[in-house]
């Protein structure tokens, strides 16, 4: 078996000894290793649009579990940045149920027009689900049924966002 190791030695002063360790100790379970040291643009590239590496020895991470959700589900790079390209349909069944982003735009205002009312589809019915600006929570059977009538400012082509996150 034979690995392509990419790291970047700029990113740590560990960069470069734990890709050497990591060889040294592959090596002893009978893996060839090559390690490619990388600038950040082509660990861009590389992570990004080709994908031409077996592993990548990069530190990675965000403030919340939600900011991983498209580095491990959704299209695989160069159409998305799903970088393991990991294809595992029940949890991206999970993952399409646990947030919603609704854009929303108006063309053109007239005075007393309403925001529309939006009737998001695809929620976990028995799941409840938080505002993440406002912190507000709602059940999912309500957001369809009701619906949402979310706050565009003044004038014409308006937009806003409404992000819900599912509650545990």
């Amino acid at each position: 078996m034979h690995l392509d190791v990419h790291y970047v030695p700029s990113v740590s002063v560990y960069a470069q000894p734990t890709a050497a360790l990591v060889a040294q100790e592959w090596k002893a379970l009978g893996v060839q290793t090559k390690l490619t040291a990388d600038t950040t643009t082509a660990l861009s590239q590389t992570m990004f649009q080709t994908s031409n590496s077996d592993v990548y020895l990069e530190p990675f991470g965000g403030n919340l579990p939600t900011q991983m959700v498209p580095y491990v589900s959704g299209p695989a790079p160069p159409d998305g940045v799903n970088l393991a390209g990991i294809n595992n349909v029940a949890y991206n069944s999970l993952v399409a149920k646990a947030e919603a982003l609704l854009l929303v735009w108006r063309r053109t205002s007239r005075p007393g027009d309403p925001a529309p009312l939006l009737r998001p589809a695809g929620l976990d019915p028995a799941a409840r689900y938080r505002d993440v600006r406002t912190g507000a929570v709602h059940f999912a059977t309500v957001l369809r049924e009701c619906g949402i009538r979310p706050e565009l400012p003044r004038g014409d082509w308006a937009s806003a966002a409404v992000h819900r996150v599912r509650m545990p």
